[in-house]
């Protein structure tokens, strides 16, 4: 079951204008901010696939949990996944360039074997790096308008922040047509002084924005069941605003346990798919008969809480 998009439509507009303003050559950086589970991901996601049909380029990186501890892995995600996708890596940069981005895609030297060595020189080395990134980015913007966007950000090592901050400055120094879109557990960024203080300085040197993600409001919840499920106005079942009464006081419109507890009706047999009209109907006889909301919702809490204590 893949819930309907709702409660979001303020900040994709928001988006969709982040991606115009850049079009037109002036780099937007966008942070989306939010506590777990609340549709960071998904609202990118949504995007992206908007954005898809505008013949712009996305790059998709990622950091892990694990990234705190791997100099440059969301960075290097990032380039791994574009440059797999592109015919000729040396066109975009010369050989002194490209050898220097093999401190991070050491596969660019199975590619090209005659590339020099990059500089070794630790202070030197890390600004080449640096420079040789942006120098990549801006080959790429140069064709078409650009969409980085980064998943998990407030996993990034110190390296990434440093490395993204500068790149960020040149790009939009040299006026390119670039959208930069972060996310950012809120949670996660409120804790590390380190983290607040990079965004304030990319705000303060770019023209950045931060979008915090709320819970979906009671009217959302109701637009959601009404997109979701089959009326039951011509039977004796409870209206939609029932149910979606009872979703949105079970779950406080947090996005995550919405989904999971639509999800958990669906396995307990509550929840059928009608193909001849598209919809879901629930079983109200069988669903009262166990007593199977307040069963399934603390379920849904147990298996939240477990992977939010997996992740955290």
């Amino acid at each position: 079951m893949v819930t309907p998009f709702v409660g979001r439509q303020r900040e994709f507009e928001r988006l969709v204008d982040a991606y115009r303003q850049a079009s037109r050559n002036t780099l937007q950086v966008v942070a989306l901010l939010g506590n777990t589970g609340i549709g960071k991901s998904r609202l990118a996601q949504q995007f992206l696939a908007w954005v898809a049909t505008q013949e712009a380029d996305v790059l998709y990186g990622r950091s892990f949990t694990t990234s705190t501890g791997i100099s440059y892995q969301p960075i290097t995600h990032l380039l791994r996944q574009r440059l797999e996708r592109e015919n000729a890596p040396e066109d975009l940069l010369s050989d002194l360039w490209l050898s220097q981005l093999t401190r991070l895609l050491p596969e660019l030297r199975e590619r090209y074997p005659d590339l020099p060595q990059p500089t070794q020189e630790e202070n030197t080395a890390r600004e080449h790096l640096f420079e040789a990134v942006t120098r990549l980015i801006q080959a790429l913007a140069a064709r078409n308008p650009l969409v980085l966007f980064v998943d998990d950000w407030h996993w990034a090592d110190a390296g990434s922040l440093d490395l993204l901050h500068y790149a960020a400055v040149r790009w939009s120094e040299a006026k390119l047509p670039i959208l930069l879109i972060l996310t950012l557990r809120q949670e996660a960024a409120s804790e590390s002084p380190e983290l607040q203080s990079w965004l304030t300085k990319l705000s303060h040197a770019t023209d950045a924005v931060s979008l915090s993600l709320q819970e979906l409001t009671r009217s959302d919840t109701e637009q959601l069941v009404e997109m979701l499920l089959a009326s039951g106005r011509e039977t004796n079942e409870p209206s939609l605003a029932q149910v979606s009464d009872w979703l949105f006081a079970e779950t406080d419109g947090q996005p995550l346990f919405v989904a999971e507890t639509l999800k958990a009706l669906v396995a307990d047999g509550l929840l059928h798919h009608n193909g001849a009209t598209a919809t879901w109907q629930i079983d109200w006889a069988k669903f009262a008969a166990q007593g199977a909301g307040s069963r399934i919702v603390q379920g849904v809490q147990e298996i939240i809480q477990g992977w939010l204590a997996r992740i955290s």
